[in-house]
């Protein structure tokens, strides 16, 4: 079978959860069928990355968007009352290149990942099509709005608004869908929730495994912290509520531009390592417990 999988971003360097997710199912499905790559993005592409990505693809095509393209589609996609974080993501001119690799490669199959692609899915509207959905886009805007300054809570209510709209709109437009957890599963503002297959994030426990050495700390903390749920997280780590219960050692690793957005968070104040986590890094060493690393994960 042939699929053509439609990303938001191009999924190299794996820095970032959605591009981990689908880089692994990209390795995964192409061992039973033929995929093509269609990526939407906004930034310079890293040298690796169409010969990373050519691994497990039989054609990349990568779409890169001005800053100016993206301005344009974020005053279209206002003025239509799509989500800004649809809008940011969808062009007329990828949309035509699209339908022109769907017309050379006759795909079997369209995958798009996140709602973020959704729109792309009428470049090939009589083709079967999966959506993963992998968040509940709408809910996550929804818990932020009560932790943003007053003046952003009116955008964020409206993306909140629309976002609900669309996650229930975008359902219809596709044969499947798939979402990474029960509880995200749950959250979906659609009618037939349980329809929704639960496709898990995992490690991969060849490349992380138990090591030998001495252990400082209780607990590793790694992740993009330039997301403001991670920072979130890492402070109730570090800085957690009163409790009758010894506080848990933590430490943090996180990149350069982690460590920037880190220093300027109110209540971060125990950072003992700065620095990306992978299998050779001998903090991982220094843990006893290493939550899912969002730097390699197998499905």
């Amino acid at each position: 079978m042939k699929i053509l999988c439609i990303t938001s971003r191009v999924p190299w360097p794996l820095e970032k959860g959605d591009k981990l997710r689908i880089f692994h199912q990209l390795k995964q499905l192409s061992a039973h069928h033929e995929l093509v790559l269609f990526a939407v993005n906004d930034k310079p592409l890293h040298p690796d990355a169409l010969a990373e990505l050519k691994k497990y693809c039989s054609r990349v095509e990568v779409h890169t968007h001005s800053r100016m393209q993206v301005l344009l589609n974020l005053l279209r996609g206002g003025w239509n009352g799509q989500p800004f974080q649809v809008a940011y993501f969808t062009s007329p001119a990828a949309q035509r290149r699209l339908k022109q690799v769907v017309q050379e490669e006759r795909p079997d199959w369209i995958y798009c990942q996140l709602i973020r692609t959704a729109e792309y899915r009428k470049s090939a509207p009589d083709l079967p099509a999966v959506l993963d959905y992998m968040d509940v886009f709408s809910k996550g805007v929804e818990r932020r709005m009560a932790n943003v300054a007053v003046y952003k809570r009116w955008l964020f209510r409206l993306e909140w608004k629309r976002l609900l709209r669309y996650e229930a709109a975008a359902y219809h437009q596709f044969n499947r869908h798939t979402v990474i957890s029960a509880q995200d599963r749950d959250l979906l503002p659609v009618a037939d929730c349980r329809a929704v297959e639960v496709v898990p994030n995992g490690v991969d426990t060849d490349y992380f495994h138990p090591q030998d050495g001495e252990k400082s700390f209780e607990l590793l903390f790694n992740g993009n912290m330039n997301y403001p749920p991670n920072i979130e997280s890492a402070q109730f780590l570090v800085n957690p509520p009163p409790s009758p219960s010894p506080p848990v050692s933590v430490l943090l690793c996180v990149d350069r531009r982690g460590a920037r957005a880190m220093a300027s968070s109110r209540g971060i104040l125990n950072i003992q390592s700065l620095n990306e986590l992978t299998s050779e890094n001998s903090s991982i060493l220094h843990a006893r417990l290493v939550p899912g690393s969002p730097y390699h994960i197998r499905f």
